[in-house]
């Protein structure tokens, strides 16, 4: 599927890049300001999602909470979401492309490393801060980046802007939870494995725990271990967790640079 797709990739470019009137003109991108946000919009969805991913892996699998539960626990990121992109056209107007952008980014951002707060055993005092400022900084971002995506360039490519920016979206929101969520659950074992052998259990026995774990259960082991087992696979978890939230607070904060750089307030339309 990989050699499909990047057959399929190079044969679009070639035919884009010949056609009399393209599907996506490809010299569009050598504007430094309408590439950039192309970036800002496939990485405001890399976090918005992932960090939503990691948010329900967290509370389900640690938290021990019904999909119920971890919704109206979520509603704390969404609704924040649905407010303040209702201000941020305002916000634009005011302060320019340029700074809206670069501050959602930093402030989504933000808002991963937040979530680093969270403990195995830490209540919603802990979760919702993060979860707050994740909603503000992708509220900043996704109407936002439309409209400075627009106006990079002619006014008759304006619905091709649009689409191409929606598709970067696609894109981010793909890679978000891909990434990250692989990220958790190949860091996950290693963590459980050592978390177990810190808690004084043989190296062999920890490795076929974890090998085992979550499919064996633990209904056959004697009750010292498995209090153990359930303590260390909780905490292994959030390990694993907070690597994902780091990886995508710190990958929103180093994209924030080329965006504050490039992304220009204006550019008239030709």
């Amino acid at each position: 599927m990989y050699a499909v797709c990047a057959v399929c990739l190079v044969l679009f470019v070639a035919a884009e890049a010949r056609h009399r009137d393209p599907m996506l003109d490809l010299s569009l991108f050598r504007n430094a300001s309408y590439s950039a946000v192309m970036g800002v919009a496939a990485a405001s969805m890399f976090g918005f999602v992932g960090i939503s991913l990691l948010a329900v892996l967290y509370m389900e699998r640690v938290q021990q909470l019904s999909a119920l539960d971890t919704g109206v626990r979520l509603l704390v990121m969404f609704a924040t979401y649905i407010v303040v992109s209702a201000l941020a056209g305002r916000l634009v107007h005011k302060a320019g492309f340029t700074l809206v952008l670069t501050a959602g980014l930093v402030v989504l951002g933000a808002g991963s490393l937040a979530l680093l707060a969270i403990g195995p055993f830490a209540g919603y005092h802990a979760l919702w801060p993060g979860l707050l400022i994740a909603g503000v900084g992708s509220a900043l971002l996704t109407a936002p980046s439309t409209a400075a995506a627009v106006n990079s360039v002619p006014r008759l490519q304006a619905g091709m802007a649009s689409a191409t920016v929606n598709m970067f979206r696609q894109i981010g929101s793909v890679l978000g939870p891909s990434v990250l969520g692989t990220i958790v659950t190949t860091r996950f074992p290693r963590y459980f494995e050592d978390r177990l052998v810190s808690a004084d259990v043989p190296a062999p026995d920890a490795a076929r725990i974890a090998a085992a774990f979550p499919g064996a259960g633990t209904r056959d082991l004697p009750g010292p271990l498995r209090h153990t087992v359930t303590e260390s696979a909780a905490r292994a978890f959030t390990d694993a967790v907070h690597l994902g939230l780091l990886i995508a607070g710190v990958t929103l904060l180093v994209l924030a640079l080329p965006t504050a750089a490039f992304v220009r307030h204006r550019t008239p339309h030709i």
